[in-house]
């Protein structure tokens, strides 16, 4: 029964604290979402005039490049292999 006891409080503490995370940047995302929303759409402008190239080769992809959670993937031109993929410097 004690074990049931302090599994049970063990619990509740680690929920409070995650809904009081939660809680939090819900109001950090609240408070500053003109700003991240500007700040998102620069890196997109930033961005729009550059090819994509792939990481193992260099070179661009075939067909259709995946963005997910920031991060781009998709087959690489040259070696046909599934490689992540970065935008091109900006000294090229």
């Amino acid at each position: 029964m004690i074990f049931l006891v302090i599994f049970l409080i063990t619990t509740l503490n680690i929920t409070n604290k995650k809904e009081k995370e939660m809680s939090s940047y819900r109001d950090y995302v609240e408070e500053n979402i003109d700003s991240l929303i500007d700040l998102q759409m620069q890196e997109q402008e930033d961005n729009d005039d550059k090819e994509l190239l792939s990481t193992c080769c260099g070179v661009g992809g075939i067909g259709n490049i995946h963005e997910f959670d920031g991060e781009h993937y998709g087959l690489c031109a040259r070696c046909k292999d599934r490689c992540a993929f970065e935008y091109e410097d900006e000294d090229n």
